[in-house]
This record gives structure tokens, C-alpha cells and sequence, in this order.
């Protein structure tokens, strides 16, 4: 920018370089200075942002498998309460009990995805869709 402001003639040289037109070809080469540089600064600034939204992304990923992986542990950890609890008041859960019972946690899980989805249908079609004029009653 200090460049293209100095390359302009000032005082008398000015009025001369206006007379022989030497300063329309110096404001023309800054324009095209100017136009580059903001082309140049454009695509610099593209580019960061789309090295930021993939490290954003591969970070996200990376925060999602670790809170599906504390989850898990946090499952295993309940279930190992719950069966330490059993025996300690005596009952040994059996191997197919503790498998029906993870069977039966995944059908309600599945049951509970299903009154969301039905729930949320539900809300989807709460404007009215006005009168059945063709209907008698």
C-alpha cells in the first residue's frame, strides 16, 4: 500500500504526469496491485479457514469416540456394580439372565427411539389443515 501511494507524483510532477498521462498508467497498475493483493489475501484466508473446519472436524470425531468409549465403560462399570451388589445379598445372576436382561435394555432402548420419533411426527403435524368440505356431518 506504501508502495502504490508513493509511485504518485506529487507537485508539479503531479500536473505534468496528469498532462502526459503517465498518471492514469500508475493508477491503473495500483488498481491492478490492489485487486491481486486482495485476490491473494482472500485465497490465504480461505484456506485457513478450511485447514480449521477439517481440524475441527477430525477433532469432533475424535471427541465422539471418546465420550462412545466412556459410555461403554460407564455401562460396564454399572453393570459390575449391580452384579456385585447381587452377590453380595446372595443372588448369583446366572449368565443367561444377564443376557436376557441386555436383550431386554435394547428393546427398550429401541421402544424409546420409537415414542421419541412418533412424538416428534407428532409435532411436525400440529397445523391444522383445515375443514373437509366434501365430508357431511
Amino acid at each position: 500500500m506504501q508502495n502504490r501511494a508513493s509511485r504518485l507524483p506529487k507537485g508539479f510532477s503531479g500536473i505534468w504526469s496528469r498532462i502526459t498521462g503517465k498518471l492514469s498508467k500508475i493508477k491503473s497498475q495500483n488498481e491492478m496491485e490492489a485487486l491481486q493483493s486482495w485476490q491473494r489475501d482472500r485465497a490465504e484466508k480461505d484456506r485457513l479457514i478450511q485447514r480449521q473446519l477439517d481440524e475441527r472436524q477430525r477433532l469432533q470425531q475424535q471427541i465422539k469416540k471418546m465420550r462412545e468409549t466412556r459410555a461403554q465403560e460407564v455401562a460396564q462399570i454399572r453393570s459390575e456394580i449391580a452384579a456385585y451388589i447381587a452377590m453380595k445379598r446372595g443372588d448369583v445372576p446366572s449368565l443367561n439372565k444377564r443376557a436376557q436382561s441386555n436383550e431386554q435394555a435394547k428393546s427398550n432402548m429401541r421402544r424409546r427411539e420409537r415414542q421419541s420419533a412418533d412424538r416428534q411426527r407428532k409435532r411436525e403435524r400440529t397445523r391444522s389443515r383445515g375443514d373437509d368440505l366434501g365430508r357431511e356431518r
